[in-house]
């Protein structure tokens, strides 16, 4: 493959207490967030840092270096050009393979994993097929930075690097984990250089400061032998240690890694508290996203009692009738600004069979909506229908919003919301009160155009007329007419469906976006505007399913998603977007948790 290819294709190991490692098989990092140990401080998700940047390796063959590292800097340069050297990466269970082919015929295997309940790295070095004299050089790159930063030479940094021929410390602060490099290969040598002005070309396409440093406290060298493994370690510890594998066991049993590893080690625990990160590498835990991914991240793949578990776990964060819609990793107390992420909630209680274990909590939430003391203007109406926020909140998961302004405005009664609301009061045993709403919503929000569902309805009554995929999600959710779930298909088909999920917006309206890019603002303005988001395809296939019958096959619908998890951007996983016109390149987050919930979840039904 070439530089570019191999640069585009990301790879991530998770340890299931919140930490990670990442980078491109390139072996350049891309992002800020590539690192060979990032651990979270507070799990699942608190206070996430970075402790190894990355690891310079050049191997020496009969005295000629050959490095295999990779790093592009501020210029443009791209040097050393480890990456030529490279003949095959692959994926194993727990863990990352590459090979290099050197010169003198020699053949040298690099595994890298992560340990589950730990934050320790391993990477392994294996010899094949020379009677070279070869060592290799190992040079760790450190740094001590929060996860969405760039890490910068500082003086005193760090404050403590000590060792002896087997083992090396480094602790950046008086306050941070220490750092220890240990191994059954080779010395330690002081070393204390910087790596300086290493450039992060995905960061700046992003609109953020790009350039990092990264300290090298000291080298090793060992001679590499044929039939021997060479092991280094790299494992933080903070007093007794961050959080252990007492956490990691109590969760662990109930499924192993596979081929979707990346599904359980997005799940985290801390104490009482089990969740589901949103997405790698930079989201925390969203209420609306867990609750959406469950059912294809555990019921899907026979992980039940995990599912019930987190739902348990976040019954003690309802608050007047409504749970978190973000936990931030900061230590901030959650943000409660959500109307939907409550409705997927009640929707999964349903899904596992716990209607009576928590019928206290479900009629507490009920009743908050009924009454009107939710917050944030939610309030159930006259009609049965669930009016929420204004202008300036954006409540449901279409929530962009620059300098303070709402892209998609959707307040009042968003025709997704006003579907859950029906399917929450129908789990909750509302029946009648679900009569009711759905009488309102089907003469309110059928449009007579024959185009399906209208998007929401606004205050005084007026109805938005965009075709956006709001109105499958609730078709896929509600026992609508015949007729009804047909039209819906039939616009979402010709105007929202593309290889890699629904379109948020169609292409005929004049505010669609076509690309997902640039800056901040450039791209919230985007998000929801025309983009395409992966995890909408479940239900588009629920839909399809309906109105063609359950025999109906939707894996055309999940081919080029299934391929993507494989062969683009994040592997493993399924990015959080893709751009709303051809050729739809993968953006955002590249693992993010529903896409890959939704797309294991149809093709469990496409089976």
């Amino acid at each position: 493959m070439t530089f570019e290819e191999l640069a585009s294709k990301e790879w991530l190991l998770t340890n299931g207490i919140g930490g990670f490692a990442s980078g491109t098989l390139a072996g350049c990092a891309t992002r800020r967030y590539h690192s060979l140990l990032t651990v979270a401080l507070d799990p699942p998700s608190g206070r996430r840092m970075s402790l190894l940047g990355g690891l310079d390796e050049t191997v020496i063959i009969d005295g000629v270096e050959y490095p295999l590292a990779t790093h592009i800097y501020k210029d443009g340069t791209v040097f050393p050009n480890g990456w030529k050297w490279q003949e095959n990466a692959w994926k194993k269970p727990g863990g990352y393979c590459w090979s290099f082919a050197l010169p003198k015929h020699v053949s040298l295997t690099k595994t890298v994993t992560m340990i589950p309940g730990q934050n320790t790295l391993h990477c392994t070095y294996e010899l094949f097929g020379s009677d070279a004299s070869v060592q290799i050089r190992l040079a760790p790159l450190v740094c001590w930075k929060e996860i969405h930063s760039e890490m910068q030479h500082w003086d005193g940094f760090p404050l403590v690097s000590k060792g002896d021929d087997s083992a090396w410390m480094i602790q950046a602060t008086h306050d941070s984990p220490e750092l220890t490099l240990q191994g059954n290969l080779g010395t330690w040598e002081k070393a204390g250089w910087w790596n300086q002005q290493i450039f992060h070309r995905i960061e700046a396409e992003r609109g953020f400061n790009a350039i990092e440093e990264l300290y090298c406290p000291a080298t090793l060298t060992a001679p590499l032998e044929i039939g021997h493994q060479g092991q280094l370690v790299f494992k933080a510890m903070l007093g007794s240690g961050l959080a252990g594998q007492e956490a990691f066991e109590a969760w662990h049993p109930f499924g192993n890694p596979t081929d979707i590893d990346f599904l359980v080690h997005s799940l985290r625990q801390k104490q009482t508290r089990t969740t589901i990160l949103a997405g790698y590498p930079w989201f925390t835990d969203w209420g609306r996203d867990t609750f959406i991914a469950l059912p294809g991240l555990c019921l899907t793949t026979g992980r039940e009692e995990i599912a019930k578990q987190i739902i348990r776990d976040f019954v003690p964060w309802v608050r007047n009738g409504r749970i978190p819609n973000r936990f931030p990793d900061n230590g901030d107390e959650p943000a409660y600004n959500n109307v939907d992420g409550t409705l997927w909630f009640l929707h999964c209680i349903g899904l596992c069979g716990l209607t009576d274990e928590l019928s206290e909590t479900m009629e507490a939430i009920i009743a908050a909506h009924l009454e009107g003391t939710v917050g944030d203007g939610i309030y159930c109406d006259s009609e049965g229908l669930l009016r929420c926020g204004d202008d300036h909140t954006n409540l449901t998961w279409m929530d962009a919003k620059v300098e303070g302004v709402a892209i998609t405005p959707r307040d009042d009664r968003p025709v997704e919301v006003q579907a859950l609301w029906i399917n929450a009061l129908r789990v909750a045993g509302k029946t009648e009160l679900a009569e009711k709403a759905t009488a309102a919503f089907l003469a309110k929000f059928v449009r007579p155009d024959g185009l399906g569902l209208y998007d929401c309805l606004f205050p005084d009554g007026t109805p938005e007329g965009a075709i956006r995929p709001n109105q499958v999600i609730a078709a896929a959710l509600l026992e609508l007419p015949d007729e009804v779930n047909q039209a819906v298909l039939a616009v979402a088909t010709e105007h929202l469906l593309t290889p890699f999920g629904l379109r948020t917006l169609s292409p005929a309206d004049s505010r669609f976006c076509p690309r997902y890019e640039g800056g901040p603002h450039q791209r919230d303005a985007a998000y929801h505007q025309g983009t395409v988001w992966p995890w909408l395809i479940g239900s588009f296939c629920d839909l399809t399913k309906k109105v063609h019958g359950t025999d109906a096959n939707v894996a055309p619908f999940l081919a080029e998603l299934e391929r993507h998890r494989t062969e683009d951007f994040g592997l493993g996983g399924i990015a959080e977007v893709f751009d709303g016109a051809a050729p739809h390149r993968p953006n955002g987050c590249p693992w993010q948790a529903w896409s890959l919930a939704e797309v294991l979840r149809s093709s469990y039904r496409a089976a």
